[in-house]
């Protein structure tokens, strides 16, 4: 699901061939780690050019936080909180397990 907003958000993003063929082959850990890559790699092209979009820092986190990255997923939804006070309630729970 979240390639599929990737791709909608960022259409003009190049997404390797092979992450597209592995979604449907490989195993759950092979194309997590796939998909964490794209977006972090959008997210350093991102801040290279000193832009930042809290909805992708949103998705990383969760990303992170699915693998048990919990201060990695601290760190992003803190960012995306940041931006935008405002953002669901729901980032705040996890946050508060990572303390």
């Amino acid at each position: 699901m979240l390639l599929r907003w990737f791709r909608a958000r960022y259409p003009s993003a190049h997404v390797p061939e092979e992450t597209l063929k592995a979604m449907g082959t490989n195993s759950s850990w092979d194309t997590h780690g796939r998909i964490t890559e794209l977006f972090l790699d959008m997210a350093r092209t991102q801040h290279a050019q000193d832009d930042m979009d809290e909805d992708l820092q949103i998705a990383l986190g969760v990303l992170f936080y699915t693998n048990g990255e919990y201060e990695r997923a601290q760190d992003c939804f803190t960012t995306a909180l940041n931006v935008r006070p405002g953002v669901s309630i729901y980032l705040r729970v996890p946050l508060a397990m990572t303390d």
